[in-house]
């Protein structure tokens, strides 16, 4: 039997809150969450890729920003700390002779300065390097000690540079070369120097036999036979320079070189040349045919 509602009863009954099914609504909405497009994910790799790039640059920005500062540093504290950090072939030439000249000196270089002292030998070390003590004091500024702490340096390097030419064999005239011109290139006078070998052609020593004036060298060929005796040598190598860079043998350059064939062969040795630097170039009696 049908019950007639009223109008009140009709009311609270729509005010019911009638259950509703919010499970599958939720689990939906879920999956509206998960489910980001393929191409959204990649582009978010991308971006995370790309942010971890810029990282990377700006570190290596960082450090050559510093490496500009400290090439730009006019500091003695600066340099060495470029030197510790990064090693010392980061180090310009210009850094280096700064660092030199300013080790426990009371007189102080600028980089200025050591830019001005290059310069007047065009920036070129092998040329700097070949004064002597006496014009190195000549330059304005320069103390003793600075002084002498060039010319260590760069002796230093040349017996370096010999040393490590010295252990292979003499093949030809640009093997000599290549060991006496930091010796004999560019000098303001005359000197002799002979290198004594061995049966296989290595350097046993290298002496220098004399030390002259402006055009010529007392050699004593006596000396010069002794001391290959007592080296046991088998061949000797004759060279010296002419500070006026003419490569031609003079009249006395050619009657020694006989005067030492002729002693060489006395006392069973071979002379097998005989050089003569001048300037940057060099002549080679064996080559030309002179021995």
């Amino acid at each position: 039997m049908l019950k007639k509602l009223s109008n009140m009863e009709i009311t609270t009954i729509s005010r019911v809150n009638i259950p509703r099914k919010r499970g599958k609504m939720k689990e939906s909405s879920n999956e509206r969450k998960t489910e980001i497009p393929s191409v959204l994910l990649s582009e978010s790799v991308v971006g995370q890729k790309n942010n971890l790039v810029d990282q990377m640059n700006n570190t290596v920005g960082q450090k050559n920003n510093l490496v500009d500062q400290l090439n730009n540093s006019q500091t003695i504290e600066a340099l060495r700390y470029k030197m510790k950090k990064f090693g010392r072939r980061t180090l310009t030439e210009l850094e280096l002779l700064m660092l030199v000249l300013n080790y426990r000196g009371s007189r102080k270089y600028h980089m200025d300065e050591c830019r001005q002292l290059l310069s007047r030998y065009e920036n070129r070390l092998e040329d700097f390097s070949q004064i002597s003590l006496e014009e190195v004091l000549q330059i304005e500024g320069m103390t003793e000690s600075q002084g002498i702490m060039l010319m260590a340096l760069w002796e230093l390097s040349n017996r370096k540079w010999t040393i490590q030419e010295q252990r292979t064999s003499i093949r030809n005239s640009g093997d000599v070369k290549n060991i006496l011109r930091h010796y004999l290139m560019d000098l303001s006078h005359e000197e002799f120097y002979v290198l004594y070998l061995n049966r296989a052609n290595r350097v046993i020593k290298l002496e220098q036999l004399s030390k002259g004036g402006l055009s010529a060298t007392v050699v004593d060929v006596k000396l010069m036979m002794r001391q290959a005796l007592l080296l046991k040598a088998s061949t000797l190598i004759l060279a010296h320079n002419h500070p006026s860079g003419n490569l031609r043998p003079s009249e006395e350059d050619l009657q020694l070189t006989a005067q030492i064939k002729k002693a060489c062969k006395y006392f069973d040795l071979k002379l097998l040349d005989h050089l003569i630097f001048g300037g940057k170039e060099v002549m080679s009696f064996a080559d030309d045919g002179l021995l």
